[in-house]
């Protein structure tokens, strides 16, 4: 083990640390056609000291330790303007009123790029809350940081799990100076991936504002970008979320990430809580405590703060944690790429689109706002249009189903994966998804999934798995729990099921 050449390319996770501790300067980092950033190694310049190898996180990995668990909310209005619960937002802010300084990954001006540096001012907050998971290179701060906290400055570093132990490697372990916040990540995108995207959506034009996961468009996986013509251009099909949630385009690294599981690595983990809601549409936060100082600063920090934290159980950590920590490389990730390279990156969303559809998309059922209410009163009957469809609500049966024929049978063994968008009054406490062979009453269906968690009268994107036990499923029936009073009553635009 003489130096990084030791660790294969698909393990890597381009953190920097080896670039950073490198005395002959003689590693540097570029990029492959896909737009990731790899350490290459100058032959000649390299004597073999070492000291990469001891400064890697894959070959000298820092300690984790296991997490005690919340969901936080801030105030509305700054919930409302964040992802989330604005968990990060409340760090930031608590730790610059304290005279700390803050590192992290923040959008440049028009929003095509995100770059390492020194957060100072509180309007730079929303660049570092709204980012996605982009390619970058975090050991740009890596001396800053060392430098900072040689002269004994309190600082904040805002990144990934494999970032935070490049830092921690870089420094040669923690420090009580050092605060660091792990984002819960399903993986890492090219920079470059993003900027084609931006160029998709809104062309010449320069974007002024992006919010990811709007709450103006029900949370779900969407992209919200306003332009300098002051247009918001609103993006609900989740043309990048969706695709990168699906694990299309992250780097190899992320597919076997090391950095999942209950045990953490950053002092402080914040994520997107969509197994807890507020039941008020503006979001919450997952946040998870490694240290007992860790919590005791933050504790301290927010007792003037108007915020819920609220203790969860870690069933729910581990949905909330969702596919963060790795995921099996998807087949069409090559052919992705490739369309981008030939065609664009819309095009290759689009061509990604139709080959899931060959591989067995089974449902991906549409309804107009206005024809897809689904009344729940037990004492109402007649048709109802859902669609271009009219679906008879019979009145002799405790609540009210809908049904929706699959495009093909659903076989046993196989996962299927589902994602439904709908809105419900305050008088529904649940909505049952069911599967069966045939649309009638009867039946013993066997149930896919219960789903709660959604924000009444809010668009809310809820999403799922299922393994069929026996073949034949023809139908999918969408019913209600646990409502109350004649007028419950919920509203789907969408439903989608697919292959795994």
């Amino acid at each position: 083990m003489d130096s990084i050449l030791s660790v294969e390319r698909k393990r890597c996770t381009g953190c920097g640390a080896c670039v950073r501790s490198c005395p002959e300067q003689a590693i540097d980092m570029k990029k492959t056609v896909e737009g990731f950033a790899y350490p290459y190694v100058d032959p000649n310049a390299c004597n073999m000291c070492s000291k990469c190898a001891e400064k890697c996180p894959l070959l000298c990995p820092s300690e984790k330790g296991k997490a005690v668990w919340y969901s936080f909310a801030a105030e509305d209005f700054t919930r409302w303007n964040a992802v989330g619960g604005a968990a990060l937002w409340v760090i930031m802010d608590a730790f610059a009123s304290q005279g700390g300084v803050i590192y992290a990954a923040a959008f440049t001006d028009h929003y095509d790029k995100a770059t390492y540096r020194s957060i100072k001012f509180s309007r730079e907050w929303g660049w570092v809350c709204q980012i996605p998971f982009l390619e970058g290179d975090a050991s740009e701060v890596f001396p800053e940081i060392q430098r900072s906290l040689t002269e004994d400055g309190k600082t904040l570093f805002v990144g990934t799990a494999c970032q935070i132990d490049g830092l921690l490697c870089f420094l040669g372990g923690r420090s009580d100076n050092l605060l660091t916040v792990e984002l819960v990540c399903e993986g890492t995108a090219p920079g470059d991936l993003w900027r084609d995207y931006i160029r998709s959506r809104i062309g010449d034009e320069a974007a002024t504002e992006i919010k990811l996961y709007s709450k103006e468009l029900g949370g779900g996986p969407s992209v919200r970008i306003r332009t300098q013509k002051d247009v918001y251009r609103e993006v609900e099909k989740g043309d990048w979320l969706t695709p990168y949630m699906e694990g299309h385009f992250l780097r190899k690294s992320c597919y076997e990430c090391i950095y999942g599981g209950m045990e953490r690595i950053g002092d402080i983990v914040v994520g997107v809580f969509s197994q807890v809601q507020r039941g008020d549409g503006k979001g919450t936060s997952l946040l998870g405590f490694r240290s007992s100082g860790a919590e005791e600063w933050f504790r301290e920090a927010v007792q003037d703060k108007k915020v819920m934290l609220t203790p969860v159980s870690l069933g729910a950590v581990q949905k909330g944690l969702g596919s963060a920590g790795g995921r099996k490389e998807p087949p069409e990730r090559k052919d992705f790429f490739e369309k981008w390279f030939t065609h664009g990156y819309m095009q290759a969303v689009s061509d990604r689109e139709k080959s899931r559809s060959a591989r067995g998309y089974v449902l991906d059922y549409h309804a107009g706002d206005a024809k897809a209410w689904i009344i729940l009163n037990p004492d109402a009957w007649g048709r109802r249009t859902i669609g271009d469809t009219q679906y008879l609500l019979p009145s002799s049966v405790s609540w009210q189903r809908i049904f929706l024929p699959l495009e093909r049978e659903l076989k046993r063994g196989i996962r299927y994966g589902f994602s439904i968008k709908i809105k419900v009054n305050t008088n529904v406490q649940g909505v049952r998804i069911m599967l069966s062979n045939k649309n009638t009453q009867d039946g013993g269906c066997p149930i896919l999934q219960t789903l709660r968690g959604f924000s009444p009268h809010t668009w809310c994107v809820l999403n799922g798995s299922y393994v069929p036990r026996n073949d034949g499923l023809r139908w999918i029936m969408l019913t209600s729990t646990d409502f109350k009073g004649a007028d419950s009553y919920l509203c789907f635009q969408w439903i989608r099921i697919w292959e795994e």
